[in-house]
């Protein structure tokens, strides 16, 4: 049987604690290192304390990786943190001082998080971004305002009347129906759209 704590044989003495074994050297706090035998024990991430020693520092533990965070802390949320682990998710760069978004108690900084959040203009390839950014949807796409407009004569479209949507190799493209029917496109890369917008 090997200690829960150093992952060594046990060969003579033991502790046990809630179904795990320990050597008696290594059932110890994890805060004051005093042994914890006969003691109340309260358990954090795989570490031991005496309930005393837990109450003191609670405050004190690591919001991601649960461990005791000594020298400089991050504070978010009431919670602090290791400067080593205030890290966006996605790229492990440090957040200090950026702008960020806290989601699924995680951290994301600015270009991460609209990466996999933001909508993207099936015209001009570019971010919808904003809250006062008007847009168009129809079916799965979203088309900046501004770029709702005939690709061949810039005629902006409205929601209520017909238009072609041709697909080119990368970006979409609308075509109002008069330069439609001067122009014809192959009919497999397009289909005609009606639907009400904003």
């Amino acid at each position: 049987m090997d200690c829960a704590k150093c992952n060594q044989p046990i060969k003579l003495l033991k502790v046990d604690n809630n179904g795990k074994s320990y050597h008696t050297g290594c059932f110890t706090c994890e805060a004051c290192k005093g042994s914890l035998k006969n003691r109340k024990v309260e358990s954090l991430a795989g570490n031991l304390y005496h309930v005393d020693c837990f109450n003191q520092i609670s405050d004190v533990i690591c919001g991601r990786c649960q461990k005791i965070v000594t020298g400089v802390a991050m504070d978010h949320g009431g919670k602090c943190y290791h400067e080593e682990c205030f890290t966006c998710k996605m790229c492990k760069e440090s957040i200090e001082g950026k702008k960020f978004f806290f989601e699924g108690g995680e951290f994301y900084d600015e270009k991460c998080y609209k990466s996999q959040h933001s909508l993207v203009c099936d015209i001009c390839l570019f971010e919808i971004d904003g809250t006062d950014v008007r847009y168009v949807t129809y079916f799965e796409k979203f088309i900046h305002h501004e770029c709702f407009t005939c690709t061949s004569c810039n005629k902006p479209l409205s929601t209520a009347e017909k238009f072609r949507d041709v697909k080119t190799t990368v970006k979409g493209a609308l075509i109002c129906m008069p330069c439609s029917q001067k122009a014809p496109v192959r009919r497999t890369k397009m289909r005609f759209n009606q639907f009400n917008g904003l």
